[in-house]
Protein backbone atom coordinates (compact mmCIF):
# COMPACT_ATOMS: atom_id res chain seq x y z
CA UNK A 1 0.00 0.00 0.00
CA UNK A 2 1.04 3.62 -0.30
CA UNK A 3 2.14 4.50 3.26
CA UNK A 4 1.38 8.27 3.19
CA UNK A 5 -2.39 7.86 2.84
CA UNK A 6 -2.98 6.38 6.29
CA UNK A 7 -1.16 9.06 8.25
CA UNK A 8 -2.83 11.78 6.20
CA UNK A 9 -6.30 10.35 6.85
CA UNK A 10 -5.69 9.98 10.60
CA UNK A 11 -4.37 13.53 10.79
CA UNK A 12 -7.46 14.93 9.09
CA UNK A 13 -10.21 13.07 10.94
CA UNK A 14 -9.38 12.24 14.58
CA UNK A 15 -12.61 13.11 16.47
CA UNK A 16 -13.79 15.80 14.05
CA UNK A 17 -17.29 15.87 12.60
CA UNK A 18 -16.57 15.79 8.88
CA UNK A 19 -18.20 18.09 6.37
CA UNK A 20 -20.17 16.51 3.57
CA UNK A 21 -17.75 15.71 0.71
CA UNK A 22 -14.07 16.60 0.69
CA UNK A 23 -10.87 15.17 -0.74
CA UNK A 24 -7.19 15.77 -0.11
CA UNK A 25 -4.41 15.10 -2.63
CA UNK A 26 -0.78 14.35 -1.90
CA UNK A 27 2.08 13.43 -4.24
CA UNK A 28 3.91 10.13 -3.99
CA UNK A 29 7.47 10.57 -5.21
CA UNK A 30 8.50 6.99 -4.41
CA UNK A 31 6.03 4.48 -5.81
CA UNK A 32 4.63 4.12 -9.31
CA UNK A 33 1.16 3.25 -8.01
CA UNK A 34 -1.51 5.74 -7.02
CA UNK A 35 -3.94 5.12 -4.18
CA UNK A 36 -7.29 6.28 -2.85
CA UNK A 37 -8.82 5.78 0.57
CA UNK A 38 -12.39 6.97 0.99
CA UNK A 39 -13.98 7.16 4.42
CA UNK A 40 -17.74 7.47 4.97
CA UNK A 41 -18.01 8.65 8.56
CA UNK A 42 -20.81 7.22 10.71
CA UNK A 43 -20.30 8.65 14.17
CA UNK A 44 -19.54 7.76 17.75
CA UNK A 45 -19.08 4.21 18.90
CA UNK A 46 -22.24 2.44 20.11
CA UNK A 47 -23.17 -1.24 20.23
CA UNK A 48 -26.05 -1.00 17.78
CA UNK A 49 -24.50 1.36 15.23
CA UNK A 50 -21.28 -0.67 15.33
CA UNK A 51 -23.11 -3.86 14.46
CA UNK A 52 -25.14 -2.35 11.63
CA UNK A 53 -21.91 -0.90 10.21
CA UNK A 54 -20.02 -4.17 10.61
CA UNK A 55 -22.84 -6.19 9.02
CA UNK A 56 -22.94 -3.76 6.09
CA UNK A 57 -19.16 -4.14 5.74
CA UNK A 58 -19.41 -7.93 5.97
CA UNK A 59 -22.00 -8.03 3.17
CA UNK A 60 -19.99 -5.74 0.87
CA UNK A 61 -16.51 -7.16 1.47
CA UNK A 62 -16.60 -9.90 -1.17
CA UNK A 63 -18.65 -7.98 -3.79
CA UNK A 64 -16.32 -4.96 -3.50
CA UNK A 65 -13.30 -7.16 -4.16
CA UNK A 66 -14.99 -9.02 -7.02
CA UNK A 67 -16.23 -5.88 -8.78
CA UNK A 68 -13.37 -3.43 -8.23
CA UNK A 69 -10.47 -5.85 -8.48
CA UNK A 70 -11.58 -8.94 -10.42
CA UNK A 71 -14.09 -7.48 -12.88
CA UNK A 72 -12.84 -3.91 -13.35
CA UNK A 73 -9.19 -4.77 -12.62
CA UNK A 74 -8.56 -1.41 -11.00
CA UNK A 75 -5.59 -2.61 -8.99
CA UNK A 76 -3.95 -5.44 -7.13
CA UNK A 77 -4.89 -4.11 -3.68
CA UNK A 78 -8.60 -3.56 -3.03
CA UNK A 79 -9.92 -3.39 0.52
CA UNK A 80 -13.15 -2.37 2.22
CA UNK A 81 -14.04 -2.47 5.89
CA UNK A 82 -14.74 -0.71 9.15
CA UNK A 83 -12.53 2.11 10.42
CA UNK A 84 -12.48 3.29 14.02
CA UNK A 85 -10.32 6.25 15.06
CA UNK A 86 -10.67 7.54 18.60
CA UNK A 87 -14.12 5.98 18.99
CA UNK A 88 -15.45 7.53 15.75
CA UNK A 89 -16.49 4.87 13.25
CA UNK A 90 -16.90 4.75 9.48
CA UNK A 91 -16.85 2.60 6.36
CA UNK A 92 -13.73 2.77 4.23
CA UNK A 93 -12.71 1.66 0.75
CA UNK A 94 -9.08 1.54 -0.39
CA UNK A 95 -7.74 0.90 -3.89
CA UNK A 96 -4.11 0.97 -4.98
CA UNK A 97 -3.84 1.27 -8.75
CA UNK A 98 -1.98 2.59 -11.76
CA UNK A 99 -5.10 4.66 -12.51
CA UNK A 100 -5.62 8.13 -11.10
CA UNK A 101 -7.49 8.52 -7.79
CA UNK A 102 -10.25 10.68 -9.30
CA UNK A 103 -11.15 7.89 -11.69
CA UNK A 104 -10.99 5.33 -8.86
CA UNK A 105 -13.30 7.57 -6.85
CA UNK A 106 -15.88 7.39 -9.62
CA UNK A 107 -15.71 3.60 -9.84
CA UNK A 108 -16.04 3.21 -6.06
CA UNK A 109 -19.10 5.46 -6.05
CA UNK A 110 -20.67 3.54 -8.91
CA UNK A 111 -20.14 0.29 -7.02
CA UNK A 112 -21.65 1.69 -3.84
CA UNK A 113 -24.74 2.82 -5.76
CA UNK A 114 -25.42 -0.84 -6.52
CA UNK A 115 -25.07 -1.88 -2.87
CA UNK A 116 -28.65 -1.07 -1.92
CA UNK A 117 -30.07 -3.36 -4.59
CA UNK A 118 -27.63 -6.07 -3.55
CA UNK A 119 -28.81 -5.90 0.06
CA UNK A 120 -32.50 -5.55 -0.79
CA UNK A 121 -32.52 -8.57 -3.12
CA UNK A 122 -30.28 -10.81 -1.02
CA UNK A 123 -32.01 -14.05 0.04
CA UNK A 124 -32.82 -14.21 3.74
CA UNK A 125 -30.66 -17.31 4.14
CA UNK A 126 -27.63 -15.47 2.78
CA UNK A 127 -28.21 -12.53 5.11
CA UNK A 128 -28.34 -14.92 8.06
CA UNK A 129 -25.08 -16.52 6.92
CA UNK A 130 -23.43 -13.12 6.97
CA UNK A 131 -24.71 -12.49 10.50
CA UNK A 132 -23.46 -15.88 11.66
CA UNK A 133 -20.04 -15.36 10.07
CA UNK A 134 -19.73 -11.95 11.73
CA UNK A 135 -20.77 -13.36 15.11
CA UNK A 136 -18.22 -16.18 14.88
CA UNK A 137 -15.46 -13.75 13.94
CA UNK A 138 -16.23 -11.47 16.88
CA UNK A 139 -16.42 -14.31 19.41
CA UNK A 140 -13.26 -16.05 18.23
CA UNK A 141 -10.74 -16.13 21.05
CA UNK A 142 -7.38 -14.40 20.43
CA UNK A 143 -4.75 -16.94 19.39
CA UNK A 144 -1.87 -14.90 20.79
CA UNK A 145 -1.34 -12.99 24.01
CA UNK A 146 -0.38 -9.94 21.94
CA UNK A 147 -3.78 -10.03 20.19
CA UNK A 148 -5.57 -10.15 23.53
CA UNK A 149 -3.44 -7.26 24.79
CA UNK A 150 -4.33 -5.20 21.69
CA UNK A 151 -8.06 -5.67 22.30
CA UNK A 152 -7.81 -4.67 25.95
CA UNK A 153 -5.49 -1.76 25.29
CA UNK A 154 -7.74 -0.39 22.54
CA UNK A 155 -10.55 -0.08 25.10
CA UNK A 156 -8.23 1.75 27.49
CA UNK A 157 -6.73 4.08 24.89
CA UNK A 158 -10.17 4.96 23.48
CA UNK A 159 -11.51 5.40 27.05
CA UNK A 160 -14.53 3.26 26.24
CA UNK A 161 -13.62 0.46 28.70
CA UNK A 162 -16.05 -1.94 27.04
CA UNK A 163 -14.12 -5.06 27.98
CA UNK A 164 -17.04 -7.35 27.07
CA UNK A 165 -17.58 -5.66 23.72
CA UNK A 166 -17.64 -8.83 21.60
CA UNK A 167 -20.32 -10.55 23.67
CA UNK A 168 -22.45 -7.41 23.99
CA UNK A 169 -22.24 -6.50 20.31
CA UNK A 170 -22.88 -10.07 19.14
CA UNK A 171 -26.07 -10.10 21.20
CA UNK A 172 -27.06 -6.79 19.60
CA UNK A 173 -26.33 -8.25 16.16
CA UNK A 174 -29.15 -10.76 16.56
CA UNK A 175 -31.67 -7.90 16.73
CA UNK A 176 -30.56 -6.40 13.41
CA UNK A 177 -32.33 -7.18 10.15
CA UNK A 178 -32.32 -6.24 6.48
CA UNK A 179 -34.34 -3.05 7.09
CA UNK A 180 -31.68 -1.77 9.50
CA UNK A 181 -28.89 -2.27 6.96
CA UNK A 182 -30.91 -0.58 4.21
CA UNK A 183 -31.64 2.35 6.54
CA UNK A 184 -27.92 2.60 7.27
CA UNK A 185 -27.23 2.80 3.54
CA UNK A 186 -29.89 5.47 3.04
CA UNK A 187 -28.56 7.54 5.97
CA UNK A 188 -24.78 7.36 5.44
CA UNK A 189 -23.78 5.86 2.07
CA UNK A 190 -26.34 6.84 -0.58
CA UNK A 191 -25.18 9.76 -2.79
CA UNK A 192 -27.90 12.08 -1.50
CA UNK A 193 -28.00 10.80 2.10
CA UNK A 194 -28.55 13.59 4.63
CA UNK A 195 -25.96 12.15 7.04
CA UNK A 196 -23.37 11.36 4.36
CA UNK A 197 -19.93 12.62 5.41
CA UNK A 198 -17.12 11.55 3.12
CA UNK A 199 -13.40 12.24 3.17
CA UNK A 200 -11.01 10.87 0.53
CA UNK A 201 -7.24 10.86 0.50
CA UNK A 202 -5.73 10.72 -3.00
CA UNK A 203 -2.11 9.63 -3.35
CA UNK A 204 -0.91 10.53 -6.85
CA UNK A 205 2.06 8.59 -8.20
CA UNK A 206 5.18 10.02 -9.79
CA UNK A 207 4.03 8.87 -13.24
CA UNK A 208 0.39 9.89 -12.94
CA UNK A 209 0.89 13.04 -15.01
CA UNK A 210 2.13 10.90 -17.90
CA UNK A 211 -0.91 8.63 -17.93
CA UNK A 212 -3.72 9.17 -20.42
CA UNK A 213 -6.79 8.11 -18.45
CA UNK A 214 -10.41 8.46 -19.44
CA UNK A 215 -11.76 12.02 -19.73
CA UNK A 216 -14.27 11.08 -17.05
CA UNK A 217 -11.41 11.16 -14.58
CA UNK A 218 -11.16 14.91 -14.66
CA UNK A 219 -14.89 15.39 -14.16
CA UNK A 220 -15.42 12.94 -11.32
CA UNK A 221 -15.13 15.20 -8.30
CA UNK A 222 -17.33 17.90 -9.81
CA UNK A 223 -19.92 15.23 -10.57
CA UNK A 224 -20.03 14.17 -6.94
CA UNK A 225 -19.85 17.78 -5.71
CA UNK A 226 -16.63 17.16 -3.78
CA UNK A 227 -14.40 20.02 -2.69
CA UNK A 228 -10.63 19.77 -2.51
CA UNK A 229 -8.83 20.45 0.77
CA UNK A 230 -5.88 22.74 0.09
CA UNK A 231 -4.79 23.84 3.56
CA UNK A 232 -5.23 21.06 6.12
CA UNK A 233 -4.93 23.22 9.24
CA UNK A 234 -7.56 25.64 7.95
CA UNK A 235 -9.81 22.70 7.09
CA UNK A 236 -9.56 21.30 10.62
CA UNK A 237 -10.20 24.70 12.21
CA UNK A 238 -13.57 24.79 10.46
CA UNK A 239 -14.76 21.47 11.87
CA UNK A 240 -16.70 20.83 15.05
CA UNK A 241 -15.80 18.06 17.49
CA UNK A 242 -17.78 15.08 18.66
CA UNK A 243 -18.48 15.05 22.42
CA UNK A 244 -15.86 13.33 24.57
CA UNK A 245 -16.16 9.56 24.50
CA UNK A 246 -17.97 8.27 27.57
CA UNK A 247 -16.75 5.11 29.37
CA UNK A 248 -18.96 2.07 28.91
CA UNK A 249 -18.70 1.37 32.64
CA UNK A 250 -17.95 3.51 35.69
CA UNK A 251 -14.32 3.40 36.68
CA UNK A 252 -15.21 2.67 40.31
CA UNK A 253 -16.94 -0.52 39.17
CA UNK A 254 -13.59 -1.81 37.93
CA UNK A 255 -11.90 -1.47 41.30
CA UNK A 256 -11.31 -4.66 43.19
CA UNK A 257 -12.42 -4.74 46.80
Amino acid sequence: MCPPHRNAMNYLIKSFVLLHHRFYEIRNAVHKSSCIMSLYQVGQDSSRSNMVLELFSQILKEPAFNVLRTQEQLGYIVFSGVRNVGGITGFQVLVQSTKKPRFLNHRIEEFLKSARTLIAEMPEEELERHKEALAQKKLEKPKKLSARFDKIYSEISSRRLNFHRDEIETEELQKIGRADVLQFFDDFIAPNAEERKKLSTHVISQIADQDKEEALEEETNNFFNEEQIIETNQFKLGLSLYPAVQPFVCLKDLLRG
